[in-house]
């Protein structure tokens, strides 16, 4: 999974564009979060919504980071972040609405 990103840095579109495919072929099923992320990093936005669509037809864990992984963050402000998020349960006002009780115990002394 690591090639992709770091062929793309190098500028080997081709051997980049390669690893993306061998990627696809080997982890499709189980890795639709990391490969949307692959896209992201390589600044397909079309690609990677297209892969966190399959990621959540998938339940895949991955998404629980998407607030949180940098990479991710540059499609904050794409018009289809919000939206998604809002799908997935993770929305700004989402997360904002949940409460919670903490309750210290009652410690002698």
């Amino acid at each position: 999974m690591g090639l992709a990103p770091i062929y793309h840095d190098l500028g080997m579109t081709s051997k980049s564009d390669r690893a993306m495919t061998e990627m696809i072929e080997k982890y499709a099923a189980e890795g639709a979060y990391n490969i949307a992320f692959m896209f992201a990093y390589r600044g397909e936005n079309d690609l990677a919504f297209e892969w966190l669509e399959k990621a959540l037809g998938g339940q895949d864990v991955g998404l629980t980071q998407m607030n949180t992984e940098p990479i991710i963050a540059k499609h904050y402000s794409d018009c289809r972040w919000e939206p998604f998020m809002q799908r997935i349960g993770m929305s700004d006002g989402q997360l904002d609405a949940i409460t919670f009780e903490v309750k210290t115990p009652d410690l002698p002394g």
